[in-house]
């Protein structure tokens, strides 16, 4: 029986995601109105939690 599971995305793949997404949320804080100071403040704390989703995910591995 033949496995369903999708192929892992490449390097490529996943950086186009990101940008994508990076170009998603700034967009969002433009449209909220949010000073820069603030934009970078978010930008850090989602940046750590996903460190943090990482290394859990590692572990887990």
């Amino acid at each position: 029986m033949a496995s369903r599971a999708l192929p892992k995305p490449g390097a490529k793949r996943k950086a186009e995601a990101a940008r994508k997404i990076a170009s998603i949320i700034e967009e969002h804080m433009d449209e909220c109105g949010l000073s820069e100071r603030e934009k970078n403040k978010r930008v850090k704390s989602f940046g750590k939690r996903v460190d943090r989703a990482i290394q859990l995910r590692a572990k887990r591995s």
